[in-house]
């Protein structure tokens, strides 16, 4: 199983399209939109699901162009009303979602799963604890495949020092993180967590050109240490000597280019379950899609169970997405039937369909990542 883990800063809004020029001047607008075919220059691009459609075509052969068997996609920022069924139901997967319930479009979090992996169960925001806001913003979804339980979350950030607004609800969070990872084991369960947790946990983590003491206080990283002392770190467990390998920048300023960034994202695992890990990799995700590179975690031995029917929570159960049988309907599908089979005419009715899916959300807030911050 492949597990595509990956902070997107946005599925699908989008910048003016004036922001979308080639700074050489070769090509502007639709062009430029197009990734700059021909052009080899690096421009600002849209976010990431029009990216994927423009170069692969679908949603679904994005993911598959991965190998993904499980996507795990961070900040999405579409609101609950907005979720059309192209995002929802890519062919070939289900889905579930986190929605935030005050504001729209922020935060996000959406696992994506092949069919032969549909999960037993699932739950989205069930950190609760008897603290409502915890629950609230969109940051968490749990999926159960049998043999472990998968965490797919986005982590708050503090706020910018030296006042540090969240810092109470950060730690609130990572408690009751905390909390539902040692409830899971308890109950004799492996546990694999996965996404932006918004904590560079070692010095090493962070580029020299940043203070590690004054972006993360102590009780920051000692609460996501409790964490790692049942749930390792898998990439460090496998790259125990590397340094100078990170997850986000600063795009505003360039810092990619010269890589001086942040390693927050992460996959972490029960120490029982790491012989099930092949690899965990920081991918070269493309540049300008988000401000986050993706990271690719690989296990063997998890049974697909092809036929399992969805569980409550998946997409394929979404009323508004099920489509109801009429008298209309069925004379459209004969007509589709005897017409002829054109496979290239399907590929780009569903282009055009998943690009459709991207106009029109536009996400209205966004959070700063500490890599901002340490930049200022």
């Amino acid at each position: 199983m492949r597990i595509l883990v990956w902070n997107v800063n946005g599925l699908v809004s989008h910048p003016p399209a004036q922001v979308l020029a080639c700074p050489l001047r070769r090509c502007v607008g639709p062009a430029a939109a197009a990734l700059t075919r021909g052009c080899g220059t690096d421009v600002a691009q849209p976010p990431t699901a029009r990216n994927a459609i423009l170069r692969h075509k679908s949603m679904k052969a994005f993911f598959e162009s991965y190998g993904a068997d499980v996507v795990c996609f961070q900040e999405v920022k579409i609101p609950e009303e907005k979720l059309t069924e192209q995002f929802a139901c890519v062919d070939g997967y289900e889905s579930f979602w986190s929605f935030p319930k005050d504001r729209k479009g922020y935060s996000g979090v959406t696992t994506w799963v092949k069919l032969q992996f549909s999960p037993v169960s699932a739950e989205v925001d069930c950190l609760g604890l008897g603290d409502g806001d915890i629950d609230r913003e969109g940051r968490l979804v749990v999926t159960d495949f049998g043999a472990f339980v998968l965490i797919n979350l986005y982590a708050p950030n503090a706020g910018e020092a030296p006042l540090r607004p969240r810092l109470d609800f950060k730690l609130r969070f990572f408690e009751a993180l905390q909390a539902k990872v040692e409830s899971l084991t308890d109950a004799g369960r492996q546990v694999v967590l996965v996404g932006d947790f918004n904590i560079a946990l070692e010095v090493r983590d962070v580029h020299p050109v940043f203070d590690h003491a004054s972006l993360y206080g102590p009780e920051e990283v000692n609460a996501l240490r409790r964490i790692t002392s049942d749930c390792l770190d898998v990439w460090r467990h496998l790259h125990p000597d590397r340094t100078g390998v990170y997850t986000v920048w600063n795009e505003r300023k360039s810092h990619r280019e010269v890589n001086q960034g942040l390693r927050i994202d992460y996959a972490l695992c029960s120490k029982g379950f790491l012989d099930k890990v092949v690899s965990c990799e920081i991918l070269d995700s493309p540049r300008k899609w988000s401000d986050h590179a993706a990271l690719m975690l690989e296990l063997k031995d998890i049974v697909p169970k092809p036929g399992r029917i969805p569980c409550d929570l998946s997409s394929r159960k979404m009323k508004k997405f099920k489509k109801q049988t009429t008298i209309m309907s069925m004379f459209s599908k004969k007509r589709t039937a005897e017409a002829p089979n054109d496979a290239n005419l399907g590929a780009r009715k569903q282009r055009t369909s998943d690009l459709q899916a991207c106009e029109g959300h536009k996400g209205e807030c966004s959070e700063k990542s500490p890599e901002d911050q340490a930049a200022k």
